[in-house]
């Protein structure tokens, strides 16, 4: 996985805000996809960098050498300029563990895959110096 920061117009495009990019790869697979995370969702992805930091600086590995599990949970509001109910569904990530300790991805045609990868996700991406930082490749794993 891979996370870079863009600032884009707000819902009512009034004003510019910054929205978090995840680049990464369907488990077990090349299949790869790009989520938005924005507004509520950012509380959730602030909570997933530290502990992603927390791993990274203890196992000395990248974080997208790690198996992350996606889902949502339900977000219910109420539209403030009409008065009308709706419903969004904010990202949650989870680092996936066994024994307490987090999974990661193993083989090293598949690392060496995800490492490739991580460069273009950087290529391509417009991507903050807090964005290098959490994306940093580690290529020596002892």
């Amino acid at each position: 996985m891979y996370v870079s920061t863009l600032e884009v117009d707000n819902y009512n495009k009034t004003a510019k805000e910054k929205v978090k990019i995840y680049y990464g790869f369907f488990k077990g697979t090349n299949d790869p996809f790009k989520m938005y995370v924005r507004g509520w969702g950012l509380q959730k992805h602030r909570q997933f960098q530290s502990e992603v930091l927390y791993i990274k600086n203890k196992y000395r590995v990248p974080m997208l050498a790690l198996s992350i599990k996606f889902t949502t949970e339900e977000q219910t509001g109420t539209v403030k300029d009409t008065g009308k109910p709706y419903i969004t569904y904010k990202p949650v990530f989870n680092i996936q563990k066994e024994n307490n300790k987090p999974m990661f991805e193993k083989g090293d045609k598949r690392i060496t895959f995800l490492i490739d990868a991580a460069h273009r996700f950087r290529e391509i991406s417009l991507t903050s110096e807090n964005d290098y930082k959490q994306n940093e490749i580690v290529t020596d794993v002892t």
